[in-house]
């Protein structure tokens, strides 16, 4: 299941451009839906676990329903939608108090009429009173279901709301958060305060690698829309994955395009929404298609995860399109790495999102390079490995004098970060620099994690990993 079953779960339904997603937003406390005037902005079904008082519940933001269109687009949307109505436990039904009560909004009802689910009609963009004395009254025609006014960019009556919510909803299905994490009186502060114990996973890549068909073969769901129409994907879209007994959270982004084909604000709306992703994940999946192979673009994307200093593994995807066998995978390995020399330490898996071939074997090489990325070796045995490389290689003669590396002290973990005494730090050479780099990767088995190393000719004092980041490097 994509969310605790033991959840009450909230459905966001409504036409177009009525502010599900502000108003997803506005209770999950961030900004995690793309908000845009253009239609259909959202596609996905969007999951947040999300907190009222001291209750737990899953809000589902959907894309907006038009079931006139005959484009496959919105048919797609009509699916996803109906497959979060019939998880959730309540409806809200969202109408626009400012554009008032449309067909559109009288065809959704008499839709939901037929469904045996909680529903509550919510009114909103009640920003002033004036509107609602005018507006509103036309909406009581819709259907028998309480009817609450609020302002989802104002935040006005969502409380009301929730409390009304909290009434019918029956009250043994509700996880009580715990004491730790709830503030009192604070509406909705827990929802910045979640503590999930879940690897997390950012996927990316270019347009139509096939990043939402792996999602959906690996929770065996269609919980991603897929199409051949490149940007189909456009929010953060979060899938719970347990698999034997861990929870791993991916996160679906939209394909980062070439930046002469960013054509509207949704693109960029969507492209800095996949680079934020970045910063909520541990490590990063990048997709490749196997037919086109490494492109200038997926240089580039890469490049990111390299800034933000996540784990990487690199995912070659769209394998049954072509005759693969063990020989010629090693020889396509080492094309990538060739292409892509400062990722050679970045596992590369061969999979199939249409077959589901080796689909699973990513979870292994994310577990890997997970307990990579908190892995702390101690002070004594990377002082151990320093006299044995530098015998190896001795450190060079700069400007006449010896360099000498007299102490290594691993300084912070996620990424993991080393600290090395010399007494010539700012003249190392780059060389000499990335021959310890490497070294340090394959003797500890750094495996898809990228390491640091930052040089300094003040002698430090042997301390843990967590009193040496008070210190200012």
């Amino acid at each position: 299941m994509i969310n605790d079953i033991n959840t009450p779960t909230i459905a966001l339904i409504g036409r177009s451009n009525v502010g599900k997603s502000t108003l997803f937003n506005w209770i999950a406390q961030h900004n995690f839906a793309i908000i845009n005037k253009t239609p259909n902005t959202t596609r996905d079904r969007n999951y947040k676990s999300v907190y009222f008082a001291d209750n737990k519940y899953t809000l589902i933001d959907t894309g907006g329903l038009c079931f006139n269109s005959k484009n496959l687009m919105n048919k797609n949307i009509i699916k996803q939608t109906y497959l979060a109505i019939n998880e959730a436990h309540l409806i809200l039904f969202i109408v626009d108090a400012k554009d008032g009560l449309l067909p559109q909004d009288i065809v959704i009802a008499n839709k939901l009429r037929k469904i045996n689910k909680h529903i509550i009609i919510t009114i909103n963009k009640c920003d002033s009173k004036k509107i609602i004395e005018q507006k509103t009254y036309q909406f009581y025609s819709l259907m028998k279901a309480p009817i609450y006014n609020i302002s989802a960019t104002q935040g006005l009556g969502i409380k009301s709301l929730f409390n009304k919510i909290e009434l019918l909803l029956n009250n043994s299905t509700k996880i009580k958060l715990d004491n730790n994490n709830y503030i009192k009186n604070n509406f909705f502060a827990a929802n910045k305060q979640i503590n999930t114990k879940k690897i997390k996973i950012a996927v990316i890549g270019k347009p139509n690698v096939g990043k939402s068909s792996f999602l959906n073969k690996l929770s065996n769901k269609n919980r991603h829309l897929i199409s051949n129409k490149p940007g189909t994907t456009r929010d953060m879209i979060d899938s719970l994955i347990t698999y034997k007994n861990k929870n791993y959270l991916f996160i679906d982004t939209a394909g980062i395009k070439k930046k002469r084909n960013i054509n509207n604000l949704i693109d960029k709306q969507s492209i800095t929404t996949t680079l934020k992703s970045l910063d909520r994940c541990m490590l990063a999946l990048l997709l490749i298609d196997i037919k086109k192979g490494i492109t200038d673009q997926d240089l580039k994307i890469a490049s990111f995860v390299q800034k933000k200093a996540k784990g990487m593994i690199i995912i070659v995807n769209k394998c049954d399109l072509i005759s693969l066998n063990k020989t010629s995978q090693n020889i396509y390995s080492k094309q990538i790495k060739a292409i892509m020399p400062f990722f050679y330490f970045a596992p590369i898996c061969f999979i199939s999102s249409l077959t589901g071939k080796n689909i699973f074997e990513t979870i292994k090489d994310i577990n890997i390079v997970f307990n990579n990325y908190f892995k702390k070796i101690s002070t004594s045995k990377l002082n151990n490995f320093l006299k044995i490389i530098t015998k190896i290689h001795k450190p060079p003669i700069i400007n006449g004098t010896q360099l000498k590396l007299s102490y290594i002290v691993q300084s912070s973990i996620a990424p993991p970060i080393f600290i090395i005494t010399c007494n010539q730090p700012k003249k190392i050479h780059f060389s000499y620099s990335r021959y310890i780099l490497n070294k340090l990767h394959k003797h500890f088995s750094f495996t898809g994690v990228p390491l640091k190393i930052i040089y300094k000719n003040k002698k430090i004092v042997k301390l843990n990993c967590y009193e040496y980041n008070k210190i200012k490097l």
